[in-house]
C-alpha cells in the first residue's frame, strides 16, 4: 500500500512532468502494477480470514451440536437438569463472540503491523543534532564566523568535508566557489546546525555553536534558497513566518524593500490573498522576493544566500537585484556560487574541490596564482573581457549575473545553470 500512495502521489505532484513527456501510459501501468499488488494481497488476506471465521463457525456451531446430543441424554438419563443444559448452550454462545473475534483481531493487528513499524520507525527516529541542556540563548549577535579545521562527513565511511578553516568577519562577504559535489552548500548548511560537525568547531563570536540552543542560533541566521518553499496561506503569513509577531507595518516595510509591495497591492485580497499550495499562484521571482521579504523581517545577522536569481527574467532579475541590495547590508554573508561573475568581488573567495578549501583570498589575488581559480577565469571571465576591450558590449558581469552593491563593492549574485 505504501508503493501505491508513494506511486500515486508522485503523479499527482508531477504530472506537468508526466505530460510534458506524454508518460501517460507509463505511469498508468505503475499504478495497475502497484494497485493489482494491493489488490492480490488484500483478496489472500480476506480468504484467509474468510477461512478461519468459517471454521470457527464450524466448530462452535458442532460443539453446541455435541452439547445439546450429549446434554440431552444427560437429561433423559436424569444425570443432568433441564436448566443445567440451558446453561452450557448459553456458555457455549457467549464464548463464540470472542472467539469469532479474536480471528478479526488477528487479522487487524497483522495490517496495523506492517503500517505500524513504518510509523514508529519515523516517531523513534532521533535527531543527529542534539541540544546541551545548559545550552545559551543568546542574544543577537556581531555576525564573525569561524571555522576551526572542520570535518563532517554523513557516515564515518563517506567524507564530505576534510580540515575547513577560515573566517568570515563581521558584514562581510564570502563567496564560496567549487564544482557541484564539492561541499559548498554543506559548509553553509553547518553554520545554522542542519548537521553538527565531525571534527574540529565552528565558532559565532567566539562561542561554541554547539553551546548555544538551536533557537537562538537559527535566529541569527537567514537563508535565501534557490528552491524556496512557500507555505499553503496567505502572503502575510509566509512573509511573517520566522517574525510570527511582527506587526503590519513592518510586514509591508519588508515586502517594499525586496521590491514585492506593488505586486501585493495589485492583488484584490492584498496581504491576505491565498498563494496556494507551495505557492503556486507566484512566479519563481515573486517566490524569490517573498523568501527575501521573510530574511528581512528576521532581520538576521549572518546571512546565506543560494543561486538566488536562477531561471528569473531580466526585469524579475532587477528587482531581486535590488531587494539583495537592502537586504546584505551590515551582514555577514556567505555567497553559494558555480561561476566566477558571481563572486569575483567578494570580500574572500573560498574555492572548494573534494571537501576542501584548495583556494583562498581575493579576486586579485587568485586570479594571479596558478590553480584551479586560474582555470574557471580562463573559461569563463577572461572572453568576456576581451569582447568588453574590444567591442564595448558586455558589463563586467555579463548577463544574467545580480550585481549586489554593499557599501562600495559590488557582488554578483548568480543562478547556477
Amino acid at each position: 500500500m505504501g508503493h501505491l500512495n508513494t506511486v500515486l502521489q508522485e503523479n499527482l505532484a508531477g504530472q506537468r512532468v508526466v505530460k510534458a513527456f506524454a508518460a501517460e501510459d507509463l505511469e498508468s501501468e505503475k499504478f495497475n502494477y502497484h494497485a493489482s499488488e494491493v489488490a492480490r494481497y488484500g483478496f489472500t488476506a480476506e480468504r484467509l480470514q474468510a477461512i478461519t471465521t468459517s471454521l470457527n463457525n464450524f466448530f462452535l456451531l458442532g460443539g453446541t451440536g455435541v452439547i445439546l446430543w450429549f446434554g440431552g441424554l444427560q437429561v433423559v438419563n436424569g444425570s443432568m437438569t433441564e436448566g443445567e443444559l440451558v446453561s452450557f448452550v448459553l456458555f457455549m454462545g457467549l464464548l463464540a463472540i470472542p472467539v469469532r473475534m479474536t480471528a478479526w483481531i488477528v487479522n487487524s493487528f497483522s495490517r496495523a503491523m506492517s503500517s505500524g513499524e513504518r510509523i514508529f520507525y519515523v516517531l523513534d527516529a532521533e535527531s543527529p543534532v542534539k541540544e546541551k541542556r545548559n545550552a545559551l540563548d543568546i542574544p543577537r549577535v556581531r555576525g564573525d564566523v569561524r571555522f576551526e579545521d572542520v570535518a563532517f562527513g554523513y557516515s564515518e565511511l563517506s567524507p564530505v568535508l576534510k580540515g575547513v578553516d577560515f573566517e568570515a568577519p563581521r558584514a562581510k562577504v564570502v563567496a564560496i566557489l567549487g564544482a557541484p559535489g564539492s561541499g559548498k552548500t554543506t559548509v553553509v548548511h553547518l553554520i545554522p546546525r542542519f548537521y553538527d560537525v565531525s571534527e574540529g568547531r565552528i565558532t559565532v563570536d567566539g562561542m561554541d555553536i554547539r553551546d548555544v540552543t538551536l533557537a537562538s542560533l537559527r535566529r541569527n541566521v537567514g537563508i535565501v534558497q534557490q528552491d524556496v518553499f512557500i507555505f499553503t496561506s496567505t502572503i502575510r503569513a509566509n512573509i511573517a513566518y520566522g517574525s510570527v509577531d511582527a506587526p503590519m507595518e513592518d510586514v509591508v516595510r519588508a515586502a517594499k524593500a525586496a521590491q514585492l509591495h506593488d505586486y501585493i497591492e495589485s492583488m484584490p485580497d492584498g496581504y491576505d490573498t491565498y498563494v496556494g499550495e507551495r505557492g503556486v499562484t507566484l512566479s519563481g521571482g515573486q517566490r524569490q522576493r517573498l523568501a527575501i521579504a521573510r530574511t528581512l523581517l528576521l532581520d538576521p545577522p549572518i546571512l546565506i544566500l543560494d543561486d538566488s536569481t536562477s531561471s528569473v527574467d531580466t526585469e524579475t532579475e532587477h528587482l531581486i537585484r535590488q531587494a539583495l541590495d537592502t537586504l546584505i547590508q551590515g551582514r555577514t554573508t556567505f555567497v553559494i556560487a558555480h561561476r566566477l561573475s558571481s563572486v569575483k568581488n567578494a570580500d574572500m573567495i573560498l574555492v572548494m574541490k573534494e571537501g576542501r578549501i584548495v583556494q583562498q583570498g581575493v579576486h586579485e589575488e587568485l586570479v594571479s596564482v596558478p590553480g584551479p581559480y586560474q582555470e574557471i577565469y580562463e573559461l569563463q571571465l577572461r572572453p568576456q573581457e576581451v569582447e568588453v576591450n574590444g567591442g564595448g558590449s558586455l558589463t563586467s558581469g555579463g548577463t544574467g549575473a545580480a550585481s549586489v552593491s554593499l557599501e562600495t563593492r559590488t557582488l554578483n549574485v548568480e543562478g547556477t545553470s
